[in-house]
């Protein structure tokens, strides 16, 4: 299952948390065909709003991770979704246990 993506001024991002981003990898690892992960802060947030191949590549993500504070708290303050910040430092560790534990190749 595909998590909610949400827009947050005009930016992409995906209503997870740390359980729901591990279930939505391994969702892609069983997909036939290569995904990426990218991390969303509001660094990237204000960035990518000048810059139009950053938000392409947001757009084109197969799951975007909220990995600012700043990033729940503004899907909160809108009502677009509920999230938790799923840090790209802890998301990355436990992918690598899931692969160890399943078999799973890293890219």
């Amino acid at each position: 299952m595909k998590p909610k993506r949400i827009e947050i001024l005009g930016v992409p991002a995906d209503c997870v948390d740390m359980d729901q981003a591990l279930e939505a990898v391994e969702a892609m690892i069983a997909g036939d065909r290569p995904e990426a992960i990218i991390a969303v802060n509001p660094e990237k947030v204000i960035k990518a709003q000048g810059d139009a191949l950053l938000l392409a590549q947001l757009r084109r993500a197969g799951l975007l991770i909220p990995d600012g504070i700043g990033v729940v708290a503004a899907a909160r303050l809108l009502r677009l979704g509920q999230m938790a910040r799923v840090p790209g430092s802890e998301l990355m560790p436990a992918i690598c246990e899931r692969a160890a534990m399943q078999g799973y190749r890293l890219f």
